[in-house]
């Protein structure tokens, strides 16, 4: 929340982070259904919760990668075209809650992975503030 009232507040209207702010907001509310699964329907529930998560990882590791303002369209299409089979994969396996846990720590890893190798490789060409 404090991501999107500094983009309103002080109007510097930066789309990277939005996005990391939207993956938050996302994954916030992933948790938010995941603690509620017991007063909404359960097939609802675990799809959006699916939903949210898988595209939270996306959002959270495009808007770091894109954090100099520039849109990399190959990895946008990648993040798109990973994050559809990921939840496919999800929806194929819905009644094995073992398997699906596995499709959201490898989904996680793999966005992350991509953005922490991205930032590694290309740390002279982004505006991202390394340590």
């Amino acid at each position: 929340m404090a991501l999107f009232i500094y983009q309103y507040f002080y109007h510097h209207k930066q789309w990277s982070l939005l996005l990391v702010a939207l993956g938050i907001t996302l994954q916030t509310s992933a948790i938010i259904l995941y603690g509620n699964r017991d007063v909404l329907p359960p097939l609802l529930t675990l799809r959006l919760n699916n939903f949210f998560l898988v595209a939270c990882f996306a959002l959270t590791s495009f808007g770091l990668i894109s954090f100099d303002g520039k849109i990399r369209k190959k990895l946008l299409r990648l993040f798109i075209v990973s994050g559809l089979l990921f939840y496919a994969a999800i929806l194929l396996f819905e009644d094995n809650f073992t398997i699906i846990s596995i499709i959201r720590i490898v989904s996680c890893s793999f966005f992350y992975a991509i953005g922490a190798f991205y930032l590694f490789v290309n740390k002279k060409n982004t505006n991202f503030p390394s340590f």
